[in-house]
């Protein structure tokens, strides 16, 4: 028996070497990879204007539908404003 558990220690000790002495412990607290990206802060400028081109693209493109449906709307409100007074 005594053979056994000197095979597992030196299995261990190999494997803590192998970690340089650092265990599980610092394994599973891995440094945060997200210092090496650089900086981010345009990111959300960049964001923005790709979705205020792509909303301005459609309102171009639909222009004569959005014309139509913002008339019948504002049709509807004035007849039914009229029959309230």
């Amino acid at each position: 028996m005594e053979n056994e558990t000197t095979v597992v220690e030196e299995i261990e000790n190999t494997a803590e070497d192998s970690l340089g002495h650092h265990g599980e412990e610092e394994i599973m607290s891995a440094p945060d990879d997200r210092q090496g990206l650089g900086d981010n802060s345009g990111v959300a400028v960049v964001e923005v204007i790709l979705i205020l081109v792509v909303l301005i693209a459609l309102v171009i493109i639909f222009r004569d539908q959005i014309t139509s449906l913002v008339s019948s709307i504002w049709k509807s409100i004035n007849g039914d404003a009229k029959t309230l007074l």
